[in-house]
């Protein structure tokens, strides 16, 4: 986790660099020889 994620950003920024965090998770486990993406988060 990046210190100024949860030091200086807003709450929508904390909310929103978790919802990317999570998908670049669920990105890297995604089996490429039948893939089925995750959604990606929404901007805010």
């Amino acid at each position: 986790m990046i210190f100024e994620d949860k030091i200086i950003g807003t709450d929508d920024e904390k909310v929103q660099s978790d919802e990317w965090k999570k998908y670049s998770v669920l990105v890297n486990r995604v089996d490429t020889s039948n893939p089925d993406w995750p959604e990606k988060p929404a901007q805010i």
